[in-house]
């Protein structure tokens, strides 16, 4: 067989055993890793619910026997949509270090429906956003799993986890952070209950992680 031929023959069959070994890693990394069969070639993307989008991440401020439900920070998401996509305690733990090690804040905002009626009315008192002085934390760190609180004045208040740069200025507005001794993060997995014919959520692994001070 000349170089010609073998030239060939590795083109007709690079490309089908190429597929092949994507596949079986895929299969063996969704098997063992729990990876998201609509991930690493999408092998499952027909035959399961189970994509990342199926996955969501559940967040706690734990004080005692206080939890505050919290949101994942937009600088920590890339973080976050892989713990959904790939869910290991390795990753979910260092994702509760990170938000352990961080400084919580209330932070209050005028809720959107309000501020479009404000604005209706002529009353530009109230701005859409805009961080206020200490809050009554009491609000936030009542026993609920929701992530935000509605006041009276129609401010929605939830704790936002500061960046560096923001901690001075926080501090020099006198604001209170809150209170917490530890970070939990839990994944949990949308599953189909094909007898109820119906989506039902199921939480998949979680990690805790100690405030640092």
């Amino acid at each position: 067989m000349n170089r010609k031929q073998a030239r060939l023959r590795a083109l007709v069959w690079g490309s089908p055993i190429l597929l092949c070994a994507i596949a079986c890693l895929q299969i063996f990394l969704a098997m063992t890793k729990s990876l998201s069969p609509w991930k690493g070639g999408g092998f499952g993307m027909f035959s399961t619910v189970d994509s990342p989008d199926a996955r969501f991440l559940r967040i706690y401020l734990v004080n005692g026997s206080e939890e505050t439900a919290v949101l994942l920070p937009d600088n920590l998401k890339t973080l976050g949509r892989e713990l959904q996509t790939i869910p290991s305690t390795a990753l979910a733990s260092d994702l509760a270090q990170r938000l352990a090690r961080g400084t919580w804040t209330p932070y209050r905002m005028t809720d959107p429906v309000r501020h479009y009626q404000n604005t209706q009315t002529g009353n530009d008192n109230e701005t859409l956003a805009g961080v206020a002085g200490p809050s009554d934390t009491t609000s936030l760190n009542g026993n609920s799993a929701d992530v935000v609180k509605t006041l009276p004045d129609g401010q929605v208040v939830f704790p936002k986890l500061l960046r560096m740069r923001e901690r001075g200025s926080a501090a020099s507005k006198g604001e209170e952070a809150v209170a917490f001794q530890r970070v939990r993060v839990e994944v949990w997995k949308y599953n189909l209950d094909v007898g109820a014919s119906q989506l039902k959520a199921a939480k998949f692994l979680e990690a805790t992680a100690d405030a640092q001070p």
